[in-house]
């Protein structure tokens, strides 16, 4: 059985990084919109350094 992709284990470390690329943007895109909210309503404690 031939697939487009060398062996199966490539295949599994693709789809591996692809799916924690997803979840770590997702993570980042959830944080952002937290704390555009929390500086919006200004209910920071602590204040929010920003950096590049």
């Amino acid at each position: 059985m031939h697939t487009p992709w060398k062996n199966q284990r490539d295949y599994l470390i693709f789809l591996d990084i692809f799916i924690d690329g997803l979840k770590f943007s997702f993570i980042v895109l959830l944080g952002y919109e937290r704390l555009m909210a929390a500086d919006y309503n200004q209910n920071i404690g602590v204040s929010v350094r920003y950096t590049d």
